[in-house]
């Protein structure tokens, strides 16, 4: 379900592009163009990614990755549920950002549930804040060795996490 997601999102990484605010709103399913065409097919849609409108670009030259400064704007660049720390505190974010996204959306498909049970912007935060991350081992489910895959994709610091949605989809491939 979510590959075509991480694909686009590894895709964008590869070209110097985070998107930052990578959730389930900024995603759709569409028909492939060949349905127009060959209608006698069955063609089952694709989830598709949407909504670069607050991307960053960044310099593949640079070594470590991230935007040149802290995100300094009066607005959050994020949607609080699939936000990431740095996102919160307004320091810089990468493509590690994107992977923390995909990383608590694939544990809301996985468990059935959202990322943080918060209902407000406090709790919310809070939550993003937390050490204790959410994955599907911390709400019962077993998903064997996806869940250090996807608990290294959820953690705290963006230094933990995987460099970019390719690596993180590899090593989920792997697992």
């Amino acid at each position: 379900l979510l590959r075509p997601v991480f694909e686009a999102i590894a895709y964008a990484h590869e070209q110097g592009v985070f998107h930052r605010d990578v959730k389930p709103g900024n995603m759709m399913f569409s028909m492939p163009v060949e349905a127009e065409r060959r209608t006698s097919q069955h063609l089952k849609p694709t989830l598709r990614l949407l909504d670069f409108g607050i991307a960053k670009v960044i310099d593949l030259a640079r070594s470590d990755n991230t935007e040149p400064g802290p995100t300094t704007s009066p607005f959050a660049a994020c949607s609080l549920p699939y936000a990431a720390r740095e996102q919160i505190l307004g320091g810089k974010t990468s493509p590690r950002t994107d992977v923390h996204a995909l990383g608590l959306i694939l544990t809301e498909v996985l468990t059935d549930a959202p990322p943080y049970p918060g209902r407000d912007k406090w709790a919310l935060t809070e939550q993003v804040l937390a050490t204790s991350r959410p994955t599907p081992g911390a709400r019962g489910v077993d998903v064997g060795a996806w869940e250090a895959v996807i608990a290294r994709a959820t953690a705290l610091h963006a230094e933990d996490r995987y460099r970019d949605a390719g690596e993180f989809l590899a090593a989920l491939d792997e697992s």
